[in-house]
């Protein structure tokens, strides 16, 4: 009936089971609807740290039709101690051909998202040249300021954004820790202190409802710092007087992390 108001109208369906690779009885039933209808897919899981061209194409022979992908990333309610401000990675370059369209659904915080959705849409527009590390300069640039980007690339890189590599950002801090030496336990001191600096990034920002949404993040990952560092700056002390609390230090500072 909406069709004979207007031809243009589509109605985009998310099913109960939107994300997974293996089709299931349940994909065979939808498969069964009109071929118009836009089917929403959200990647191998509900929130997916990677989406691959080959299992979009699979599980739309499930589906019976090109899926729409609702990626999920970087939407936060699900977890909100996390705050995504990074660029969006590990989609695959020639994803968008094996789908209908994409769409990123963001935070409860419009404006620290326009960081992970400013990435994505460089993503899309050349997906074969995209690179996260560059996109996501340029997005914290824009989004923050270019006098805020030293410390909102510390608050970005070292502690937020787990979402992608979880094992990657925090594997520096124990193998520092329980395999390194002095040199790279000053290196770690030197990476705490920058992360404690960025409750300064609060003073250099004139959006204020970007203000209002990051303030208990910053404040948080910067106090996270000011612990770490007087950890690293204890076991410096120990090492001198032979106790061994590396172990004890290093599981401490990951469940600060990840806390």
């Amino acid at each position: 009936e909406l069709k004979k108001l207007d031809d243009r109208i589509r109605l985009i369906f998310c099913p109960t089971e939107y994300w997974g690779v293996n089709g299931t009885s349940y994909h065979t039933e939808i498969a069964q609807l009109p071929e118009g209808i836009l089917v929403f897919w959200t990647g191998p899981q509900i929130c997916s740290r990677e989406i691959r061209s080959a299992d979009s194409a699979k599980i739309a022979e499930a589906f019976g039709r090109r899926l729409l992908i609702w990626d999920n990333y970087p939407v936060n309610d699900y977890d909100r101690k996390r705050l995504h401000i990074n660029a969006v990675r590990n989609r695959d370059r020639d994803l968008p051909e094996t789908c209908l369209g994409m769409l990123t659904n963001p935070m409860s915080e419009a404006e620290a998202s326009k960081v992970a959705i400013f990435t994505y849409g460089e993503y899309l527009w050349d997906p074969v040249n995209y690179d996260p590390e560059t996109s996501l300069e340029r997005a914290l640039t824009y989004v923050f300021g270019i006098e805020a980007l030293p410390l909102v690339q510390t608050l970005a890189d070292s502690l937020v954004d787990f979402f992608f590599d979880p094992d990657e950002r925090t594997s520096w801090i124990r193998d520092a820790l329980e395999g390194g030496d002095d040199v790279d336990l000053e290196i770690l001191l030197r990476k705490f202190d920058d992360i404690a600096k960025t409750g300064d990034l609060i003073c250099t920002l004139e959006n204020e409802q970007l203000v209002g949404e990051i303030e208990p993040y910053v404040r948080k990952v910067s106090e996270i710092g000011a612990l770490g560092r007087l950890y690293i700056q204890r076991e410096l002390i120990n090492r001198k007087i032979g106790r061994n609390e590396s172990k004890v230090f290093s599981e401490k500072l990951l469940e600060l992390l990840t806390s």
